[in-house]
C-alpha cells in the first residue's frame, strides 16, 4: 500500500478517535449541567411555601426536566455510550432505565402540579407539597443522580486512559514521521549528489569528446598537410629525375590513399552542409570501399535529425562509425546493414548490424570495464545524448548495434 495513503488513514483514524472522545465528554458536561438545573429547580419547588412560588418553580422544573430528557436522549444514543454498554461498563438497561425514571420525574411533577388546580400551566396550584411527595420525587430524583454520576466517573476515567494512549500513539507515530522525513531527506541529499556527480561526470566525458575531435581535427590537418605533401613531392621528384621502381610508387600511392581516408574520418563533417542521412550512405560507401564487403543504407525516407544539435548528430555520427569500425576489425562479415528510422516524433532509432562471427564476450568485458576504449567511447557519446545503447547477439551469427535517441522537443542552439 501506498506509503502516504497509510500514513493519511492513521492520521485520519487518530483525529476521528480524538473527535469522538471530545464530543462525548462535551455531551456528558453539558448532561451534567442540566441535570444540577434540574435538582436546583426541584429543591426550589419542594421548598416554597407560597402558591406563586410555587406555581413558578413548577413550571421552571418541568421545563428543565424536558431538556434534561433530550439531552439524556443524546447521550444514551451515542457512539461512547453504546460501546461502554457493549464493554459492560454499565448494565444494558441502565440508558433505558434512566430515561424512564425521568420521563416518570417529569410527569409525577406535573400531576402533583395539577392535583388543585387542572387548568393550563398549573395557574391556581393551592397545596404545598406533602411528605410523602417530597420522598418520592427524591427517590426518583437520587436515582437519576446516581446514574449520571457513575457515567461521569466511568466517562472521565475511559477518557483520561484513550487521551493517554493516543498521546502515546501520537509520540510513537509522530516520532516515527521524523525518522521518516529524516531518512527521506539523507536519501534525496545522496540521490542530489549522485545526481551532481552524474552530471559532472557526463560534463568531463562531453568535454574530453570535444577536446578529441579538436585534436583529430588537428591530427587530420597535420597529416593532410606534411605526409601527404611531402609523398606528393617525393613521387613528383622521382618521376622528373630517375625512374622509380613500380611497386614502390604503387606502396606511395596506397599510403597516400589510405592516409586521406584517415584524414576525412578524423575530420568531423560539416553539418551546416551535409546532413546525417548523407553522412550515413557515405559511411557505408566507405566502409564497402575498404573491404569489399556490402553495406547496404537502409534509411526510412521520413528519417530525420534536425532537432539535434550538430553536436549531438556528431555524436550519432561517431558512434556508427565506430561500431562499421568494429565490424571491420572483429567481425569478418560478409554483409553489414545500417538502417535508419523515426521510431516516434520523440525517438529516433539506428540499427548496424553484421553477419559475421560476433564477440558479445569482448564487448561484454568493455562494458565490464575491459580494455574495448572504443565500445567505451560509445557509452560515453550515448550518455551525452542521454540515448540507450545495447549490442544484441544475432540468432545465429553476428552482432546488432542498437542505438535509440530522444529528440528534444525543440531544435538544440
Amino acid at each position: 500500500m501506498n506509503k502516504n495513503r497509510v500514513i493519511t488513514a492513521l492520521l485520519f483514524s487518530l483525529f476521528f478517535l480524538l473527535s469522538t472522545f471530545a464530543y462525548a465528554t462535551e455531551e456528558m458536561t453539558d448532561l451534567m449541567n442540566h441535570w444540577i438545573d434540574v435538582e436546583s429547580a426541584l429543591n426550589n419547588w419542594q421548598n416554597a411555601v407560597e402558591i406563586t412560588a410555587n406555581n413558578t418553580t413548577a413550571k421552571k422544573l418541568v421545563s428543565s426536566l424536558e431538556q434534561f430528557n433530550k439531552k439524556l436522549e443524546n447521550y444514551t444514543a451515542s457512539l461512547v455510550f453504546l460501546q461502554y454498554e457493549g464493554m459492560g461498563l454499565v448494565s444494558q438497561d441502565s440508558g433505558k432505565t434512566t430515561r424512564l425514571i425521568t420521563q416518570e420525574l417529569t410527569a409525577s411533577v406535573k400531576e402533583i402540579a395539577e392535583k388543585e388546580s387542572p387548568t393550563d400551566n398549573f395557574a391556581e396550584f393551592s397545596a404545598v407539597l406533602s411528605s410523602a411527595d417530597k420522598i418520592a420525587l427524591t427517590k426518583k430524583a437520587d436515582a437519576i443522580r446516581q446514574e449520571i454520576y457513575l457515567w461521569s466517573s466511568i466517562d472521565a476515567s475511559i477518557s483520561s486512559k484513550v487521551f493517554s494512549r493516543l498521546f502515546n500513539v501520537f509520540g510513537i507515530f509522530l516520532f516515527f514521521v521524523i525518522g521518516l522525513v529524516i531518512f527521506v531527506l539523507f536519501l534525496y541529499r545522496d540521490l542530489r549528489h549522485s545526481q551532481i556527480q552524474e552530471k559532472d561526470s557526463l560534463d568531463f566525458a562531453g568535454n574530453t569528446i570535444l577536446a578529441q575531435e579538436n585534436e583529430r581535427t588537428i591530427i587530420s590537418a597535420e597529416l593532410h598537410d606534411t605526409v601527404l605533401q611531402d609523398m606528393g613531392r617525393w613521387l613528383q621528384i622521382n618521376k622528373t629525375n630517375t625512374p622509380t621502381d613500380q611497386t614502390l610508387s604503387e606502396l606511395a600511392y596506397k599510403i597516400m590513399n589510405r592516409t586521406r581516408e584517415i584524414c576525412r574520418a578524423l575530420m568531423p563533417p560539416d553539418f551546416s552542409r551535409l546532413a546525417l542521412t548523407d553522412l550515413f550512405i557515405q559511411l557505408c560507401a566507405d566502409f564497402e570501399k575498404r573491404m569489399s564487403v556490402e553495406c547496404r543504407p537502409i534509411i526510412d525516407k521520413d528519417f530525420s535529425a534536425e532537432k539535434l544539435s550538430p553536436q549531438m548528430q556528431l555524436q550519432i555520427y561517431r558512434i556508427v562509425q565506430e561500431a562499421l569500425s568494429n565490424v571491420e576489425k572483429h567481425s569478418e562479415a560478409k554483409e553489414v546493414t545500417l538502417t535508419a528510422q523515426n521510431k516516434d516524433e520523440k525517438t529516433l532509432l539506428i540499427y548496424i548490424t553484421d553477419d559475421g562471427k560476433g564477440n558479445m564476450a569482448n564487448i561484454q568485458s568493455s562494458q565490464s570495464g575491459g580494455d574495448g576504449l572504443g565500445i567505451k567511447g560509445m557509452y560515453q557519446r550515448a550518455a551525452i545524448l542521454g540515448a540507450s545503447l545495447s549490442f544484441i547477439e544475432g540468432a545465429g551469427s553476428g552482432v546488432t548495434v542498437k542505438l535509440e535517441v530522444p529528440l528534444p522537443k525543440s531544435k538544440e542552439q
